[in-house]
């Protein structure tokens, strides 16, 4: 094998054990010395490779806030219900983002239901649009007064790498 100075762009070098000095003019063993891999890793194919997977979960990562920031969400429902009575829940929300959203997930609390916690996912919000999402509770809880939230909406960038949950605080 062919060993050269920490100078070569294409072969390895040579480095003393235990030492960060290389020695080039001086004669060593071959067991004093181990051999450095060759200068791949400063290769221009790789380094573009790189930087562009960079520039992508940049990319997913800002698609994934300002999308967050760009939504609203609003519950309606029946203001009264009556003991073991069903009620029917619509939650909608808008894309005010400039891009179409997929899988979007609309997270409630319905303590009065046996299941409290409702998830539901949004296939598609267009750009500009709304989409409404219902499920419908059973208030099984004896009578009392009952609040209803808070609501979260959890928006994934189109490579699903970063999730974003956006709490909508209102309680009904």
């Amino acid at each position: 094998g062919q060993m050269a100075s920490r100078g070569s762009a294409g072969l390895g070098y040579t480095e003393m054990k235990g030492s960060w000095f290389v020695f080039d003019r001086w004669r060593a063993h071959e067991d004093w010395c181990r051999w450095r891999a060759p200068f791949w890793h400063g290769s221009r194919v790789l380094l573009a490779f790189f930087e562009a997977l960079f520039v992508v979960a940049m990319l997913c990562w800002l698609y994934a806030r300002f999308a967050a920031k760009r939504l609203t969400a609003v519950r309606v429902f029946a203001p009264r219900a009556y003991e073991d009575e069903t009620v029917r829940v619509a939650l909608r929300v808008w894309n005010r983002f400039g891009l179409p959203l997929h899988l979007v997930e609309v997270r409630d609390w319905f303590p009065c239901d046996s299941l409290p916690e409702k998830r539901l996912v949004a296939q598609r919000i267009p750009a500009g649009g709304a989409v409404q999402v219902e499920y419908t509770g059973t208030c099984g809880h004896g009578r009392g007064r009952f609040m209803i939230g808070p609501l979260e909406v959890t928006v994934t960038d189109p490579l699903g790498l970063f999730r974003v949950t956006r709490p909508f605080s209102e309680m009904s």
